[in-house]
């Protein structure tokens, strides 16, 4: 009896699956479809990337949100070092900005300082500005400087361009000064070019007070200090006086407010008469 697989002598073939039938004939079919329609292949791609691009796009949505979170993160990051280095520079702006300001404030008193008149210059004791008192009872300075560095009371201090008041009170290394616009300022000055005597009493603003009533004052005349009642040296620049009604008004010489640094002018005194101020 012949074995498995033969028959009379012959080797049995198995046979072909179905499965691979059908795909070689649809394979064939769509080869002859081709070649008698050339434009099937585009078609057939295109219906079926139409039919794929809706999976296509579901199949990506976690790349897509992996690659924009990726990016998200990275922007977040690029932002929060560009702010770092932001404020840095910011501060650093910040420090050379206050620098700035202070050196140009000290160069600007110490150059109002160099421009006093030399003689006054030669003889004049440079105070830091320590304090400032600015109320309507009392406008005044505390000063650096005292008895042991030569102050007195009475003796003129001055600023870049002219008086700014007097020595109140003497400590023995820091006085006060009595301000051109506390009302307890009293400076006797006279006018020029009339020549016209008087006195400048504090306030804001000052006022020029003359010796003789109706005197014939012009506007825009210089007051200066007067030595008629040994008070102050001659000479020393008030302001400019301008007429206000019944009164002359003294537009003083040098600003008296935000100083850093005051003129104490330390020439001997003699039998200069002070009323102090309470």
């Amino acid at each position: 009896m012949p074995g498995p697989g033969r028959y009379h002598g012959q080797v049995a073939r198995p046979p072909l699956p179905w499965r691979l039938l059908v795909w070689l004939g649809l394979g064939g079919l769509l080869l002859l479809c081709g070649w008698l329609w050339p434009a099937l292949p585009t078609v057939f791609e295109h219906t079926l990337g139409q039919a794929l691009r809706p999976l296509y796009r579901v199949a990506d949505i976690p790349r897509q949100a992996w690659a924009e979170g990726q990016q998200f993160f990275q922007d977040f990051y690029d932002a929060v070092d560009e702010n770092r280095l932001l404020h840095a520079e910011i501060n650093r702006l910040r420090v050379q900005q206050t620098q700035a300001v202070s050196v140009i404030t000290e160069n600007r008193n110490l150059r109002e300082l160099l421009n006093l008149t030399p003689h006054v210059a030669a003889q004049g004791l440079v105070a830091p500005v320590l304090w400032q008192v600015n109320t309507p009872q009392r406008q005044a300075l505390l000063v650096g400087v005292g008895a042991t560095a030569g102050v007195q009371v009475g003796q003129a201090v001055l600023a870049d361009t002219g008086v700014i008041g007097r020595i109140w009170r003497v400590g023995a290394d820091q006085a006060s000064v009595l301000l051109l616009s506390d009302p307890q300022t009293y400076i006797p000055a006279q006018l020029s070019p009339s020549g016209a005597l008087g006195v400048v009493q504090g306030g804001t603003p000052p006022r020029f007070i003359p010796a003789v009533p109706n005197a014939q004052i012009a506007a825009g005349e210089h007051a200066s200090t007067s030595a008629t009642a040994d008070l102050f040296p001659a000479g020393l620049p008030l302001g400019t006086i301008q007429p206000q009604g019944v009164f002359y008004v003294l537009q003083p010489a040098a600003q008296l407010a935000e100083r850093r640094y005051v003129l104490i002018d330390v020439r001997p005194t003699q039998g200069w008469v002070v009323t102090h101020a309470p």
